[in-house]
């Protein structure tokens, strides 16, 4: 609920949340997002089932996200996300 607005509709910015929550442990832990590309494509609603899809991309480190609603094909946001190695000194 509380990530919704007035309308009951889920807050552009969550969606960037869902996409980030699905990036592997490995990436996070050793891994600074370097580049984030989001397209918010159409509304999800309070007490939809949201699956935040992740998938590797071509290149290395670079993960291609699709939010969707569970039991639909309703595509919410579409993303692109970039990681540079941590240098550790």
């Amino acid at each position: 609920m509380y990530d919704t607005d007035t309308n009951k509709h889920v807050n552009n910015l969550r969606y960037l949340q869902w996409l980030m929550e699905s990036i592997p442990d490995e990436i996070v832990d050793n891994y600074y997002l370097y580049f984030i590309d989001g397209r918010f494509i159409s509304e999800a609603h309070y007490g939809d089932l949201i699956l935040s899809l992740t998938k590797q991309d071509v290149d290395e480190n670079s993960f291609i996200h699709t939010i969707q609603i569970k039991g639909s094909n309703k595509v919410c946001a579409t993303g692109k996300t970039v990681w540079k190695k941590i240098k550790k000194c």
